[in-house]
């Protein structure tokens, strides 16, 4: 800025009344500067953005100037902004910025502009467009102005255009704002998620990949406020899972501590943490509203017909699209049949016909059909599905890692739908009579030479030993399938269309078992305290009953007889008041109030518990690694070019290799060896002479006798 405008805007600030009328000269040049640029836009005006910012300094010193000022730079901008040069049009929107932020511009005629000029060819200019509206809507936001339905239904009509850049840019606002969690409702959700059915391809994958990672990482660093922190202490305190000190606790509490015992408990610990992660991001979704994290893919109105449709466009109009962009759409419509539990029954045959080994980016396919599984879907429509997979993937001339993906797949499937792996006729059996030639086929792999098809195998062994130990061979059910099978209860998987609801307090058992000998002290003596059946008054009553038998019958049976039926009629009220006293007497929290230690000591015995038990992996609705389902990859070797270029990478920032400098401070070992006497050298020569050959020293010889 001119050195005189500097000093006459610092006089303005100081005392408006005394230099108006320089104000006023100034505002008619820069009248004059205005009309002169409508002329010729795209010039260059460097005296224009000069006064323009010295009119935004000073305006809100002098009334209604301000307003009138910015009416003038919009309407110039709404006529010449495509075409204007670039320096002066952001010197003016720093201007139209200014008088914004003070108040004297209208935010209903400003903003619709500035979502104009995102279509412009400049980068920096759109950059700071960006940033503005987002900042200029969250004041807007949090003031309660009335303008913010009017930008809201603006804004929202923007993604309607037919312009494809306009659409674009006006989707990325909307995305930066509900991530932000200025505009997080359902109505910004819906309205993003239409744009996933727009015509131009860009623009319906930004929308996607919103709803799919609508989680920021950016967002959990901006929560610095109270109540965030205390939406995150609730969280952490929500989640069903043991903590890293907790699982050590219980680790001390056991037997005899060893390194294997160490590393299967680590296992246990990697394998809680992963689990709770993702309950971490549900409990605090739940706790905080506001927070983004897959706040997206649950506001979504109606997800049965919009993926539904999704799913018709991705048969239709996106078939000619490009593979990467089509298991994009695929990824989307497995996420939200996963996390909301539809039915979309067609959606598995599609995906059948990519599963092939040698189909590209077959374990991303893979991991889509996975996180596309649910307990509401039949087993009938899946068991086609993992008898492909096993066809296809598990075969004798397939690779190993095909092999070991198929298998791991199978088991990340079953792990959802456990009843999946039998077949329609098995399906109608008893529990005990089921039978599965699928799994048997898949078991017999746990004796293979490569690892990695051994563990899929192995895993899918310890899947089943949880969920239903009858479907495996007797040498397979482990000891607690064994038991679990002897006892008659062969399967923990739940049925197509059965419900289980939570009785009590989870875990609530636990607390009966003892961690010592002094708790087994005080459960015996409490069980000794607790009122016994009154098995005196059964006796009698049955004994009337067995002397009214005899009167009428007249003393047919003998007493023999019917002392074994007394025996017997004992033993079943004593079963039944034994069955009842377990119902009643047993269940804790519906006979006493349970404490915050009784809650802590769940949750020891329970991280004691989980270090015993298998890794069990059931988590639908979340999405699936496709790097989980690959077995352990070896490394193969590098290529004489990789490894050159390894070696000159290393070497850069480094001296050249030449001749090393001599090195100073002293003599080396071959000049001191040369001082030594002959003492103390002989018998190195005696011994080294004795080491050597014949022609060695035929050799030896000749060279002495012609040094001489």
């Amino acid at each position: 800025m001119d050195v005189d405008l500097m000093i006459l805007q610092e006089r303005c600030r100081k005392d408006p009344l005394s230099y108006e009328d320089d104000f006023v000269s100034q505002r008619r040049h820069f009248d004059a500067l205005l009309s002169a640029a409508n002329l010729r836009p795209s010039d260059a005006n460097p005296r224009l953005a000069e006064v323009a910012s010295f009119m935004g300094s000073v305006a809100h010193c002098y009334g209604n100037e301000g307003i009138a000022i910015a009416t003038d730079i919009t309407t110039f901008l709404g006529e010449y902004g495509q075409a204007m040069n670039p320096e002066l049009r952001r010197s003016l929107v720093r201007l139209l910025c200014l008088l914004r932020a003070r108040g004297t511009a209208d935010p209903t005629t400003v903003i619709p502009l500035f979502f104009r000029l995102l279509s412009c060819n400049d980068k920096v200019l759109r950059r700071m467009l960006h940033g503005h509206i987002v900042s200029d809507v969250k004041k807007i936001q949090n003031s309660g102005d009335s303008s913010r339905k009017v930008l809201q239904t603006f804004l929202f009509s923007m993604v309607q255009d037919p312009s494809e850049t306009l659409v674009k840019r006006s989707l990325h606002v909307l995305v930066d704002l509900f991530r932000k969690r200025i505009w997080n409702d359902p109505k910004c959700a819906n309205m993003i998620a239409t744009a996933c059915f727009h015509e131009a391809m860009p623009v319906a994958i930004i929308a996607s990949r919103f709803i799919l990672n609508s989680e920021s990482k950016e967002n959990t660093e901006d929560w610095d406020d109270e109540s965030d922190e205390e939406g995150l202490s609730t969280a952490r305190k929500t989640i069903d899972g043991q903590k890293a000190s907790d699982m050590w606790k219980a680790y001390n509490m056991t037997g005899k501590k060893s390194t294997r015992k160490k590393k299967k408990m680590e296992r246990v610990i990697n394998r809680l943490t992963r689990v709770k992660s993702s309950a971490h991001s549900r409990a605090i979704s739940e706790s905080n509203p506001g927070h983004p994290s897959l706040e997206a893919m649950m506001l979504i109105n109606d997800p049965q017909e919009f993926t539904e449709r999704l799913f018709k466009d991705l048969q239709t109009r996106r078939k000619r699209e490009s593979y990467e962009n089509r298991l994009i759409f695929v990824n989307l419509i497995s996420r939200l049949v996963g996390t909301h539990e539809l039915i979309l029954f067609s959606f598995y045959p599609f995906l059948q016909r990519y599963l092939q080994p040698a189909q590209p980016e077959v374990t991303r396919v893979l991991a889509y059909l996975t996180q596309a599984c649910h307990d509401k879907v039949p087993s009938d429509v899946l068991h086609p599905i993992l008898r492909g997979l096993a066809d296809t993937f598990v075969s004798e001339r397939s690779s190993p890692p095909s092999v070991a993906a198929g298998i791991n797949t199978i088991r990340a499937i079953c792990s959802r739908v456990p009843l999946a792996i039998l077949d329609e006729e098995n399906e109608c059996k008893a529990e005990r009579e089921q039978e599965s030639a699928l799994l048997e086929d898949l078991v017999q792999y746990k004796t293979s030479k490569d690892k990695g098809i051994m563990m899929a195998a192995r895993s899918l062994i310890s899947l089943y030993r949880e969920v239903h130990p009858g479907l495996l061979q007797k040498k397979d059910r482990g000891r607690a399938g064994a038991e679990a099978v002897q006892k008659g209860r062969e399967s923990h998987a739940k049925a197509y269309g059965t419900h289980l609801y939570a009785i009590g307090v989870e875990g609530i058992e636990l607390l009966n078992e003892a961690d010592s000998e002094g708790d087994q002290d005080e459960m015996d003596s409490d069980a000794d305290s607790k009122p016994q059946p009154e098995s005196a008054e059964n006796d009698e009553q049955v004994e009337d009953l067995h002397k009214d038998d005899d009167v009428v019958d007249g003393g047919a049976e003998s007493e023999e007889e019917r002392s074994c039926e007394v025996d017997e009629r004992k033993e079943d009220t004593q079963e039944d008041d034994e069955k009842g006293e377990k119902e009643s007497g047993n269940r804790l929290d519906a006979m006493q109030i349970l404490s915050n230690e009784d809650f802590e000591r769940i949750r020891l015995r329970r991280a004691a518990k989980a270090i015993g038990e298998s890794a069990r992996v059931l988590n639908a609705g979340e999405a699936v690694n496709p790097d989980d389902l690959q077995g352990p990859v070896r490394r193969e070797r590098r290529t004489l070019e990789e490894r050159m270029e390894s070696v000159l990478k290393g070497r850069e920032g480094r001296e050249k290799f030449g001749k090393r400098a001599e090195k100073g401070g002293g003599s080396t070992n071959k000049q001191k060896l040369k001082k030594k006497s002959n003492a103390m050298v002989i018998h190195k020569r005696r011994r080294k002479n004795k080491q050597l050959s014949r022609r060695d020293k035929q050799l030896a010889k000749r060279r002495k006798r012609d040094y001489r």
